[in-house]
This record gives C-alpha cells, structure tokens and sequence, in this order.
C-alpha cells in the first residue's frame, strides 16, 4: 500500500470517527429534547415534568428513543394534522436512531482502498451470533448537518405549535 493510500486512509478513518461523535452528541440533545417536549404536550402543569419523567421515561428504560419518536410522531398526526413536514422530520429522526444504533454497536470498521475510491465504508456489528457488515457513504459527513438543521428548525416551530395549542386550552 503506497503512502497515499495510508493518507487517504487515515483522512477517511478521521471522517467516519467525527461523523459518528457529531451524530452521537447530536442524538443525545435530541433525546433530551423530547424527553421535554413529549410532557410538556401532555402536561398543564410544569410541576408534573418530573413526575412524568421518571413514572413513564423511567430513566429510558421503557421509553426508548425509538419510542419517543414514535410518541412525537403520534402526538402530531392527531393533535397538528396540519403540520406538514412531520412524515419528514419522524424519516429522518428514524434514520439518525438506526445510524446512531449501528455506530453504538460497532465492533470494528472496514476502509479499503477500495471503499475509500467508492467513498464508502462498512461497519460490523454482531447481531445473533452472526457479525452483519452494512455500508454506509463517506458522504454522510456532508449530509447530517443539513438534516440536523433542518430538524432543529422544525423542533422550534413544533414548540412553538404545542405553546399555541396549550394557550388555546386556558
């Protein structure tokens, strides 16, 4: 393997590992975010937050990610049948919490000179005794901060939607 090959290498290793912190980092705060929004739309009482917390998130062990997701994604079909960018922005939150699996899950990561002339590269993650490879485009690095953009926005109007929705109940 010549020197450039090395290079390219490492520059594309550097690439997956700060793909996978910013994702890591940026999937926490969207937890944390909904582990406030979802309460809040179902609460009248601020003073009822940590109770609702810790009875139905139970430190996340029955309200997974996923779960919250899915809660997120329920509360604005049937209460803001109006807003239009929920199937977008539950898409993309789904494919954050499945790429955010895989790399929490990773047991090693596979960049050939191959891969890196495709500008992609595979995980490994064992899965029923069987070690699965999935691949995944060097390019992802480029396109996560346009959605993470996009679903920032779109959780500031859907605040701003459930703030509304709590005034009209007054």
């Amino acid at each position: 393997m010549s020197s450039y090959d090395d290079n390219d290498k490492s520059e594309c290793t550097e690439i997956v590992n700060d793909t996978k912190r910013i994702l890591l980092d940026y999937v926490a705060k969207i937890d944390v975010s909904l582990d406030f929004m979802i309460p809040y739309y179902f609460l009248r009482r601020q003073t009822d937050i940590p109770l609702f917390q810790d009875s139905v998130f139970d430190n996340e062990r029955w309200a997974t990610f996923g779960n919250k997701i899915s809660f997120l994604g329920k509360i604005l079909k049937h209460r803001f049948p109006q807003y239009d960018k929920r199937k977008k922005v539950i898409s993309i939150l789904d494919e954050m919490r499945e790429l955010r699996n895989e790399f929490a899950h990773t047991i090693s990561l596979e960049l050939t000179t191959d891969e890196i002339n495709r500008r992609v590269f595979f995980l490994h993650k064992l899965e029923d005794g069987e070690v699965k490879k999935t691949e995944h485009s060097l390019d992802l690095s480029k396109e996560l901060p346009n959605k993470m953009d996009f679903v920032d926005q779109e959780f500031e109007n859907i605040r701003k939607l459930m703030a509304d929705d709590k005034l009209k109940d007054k």
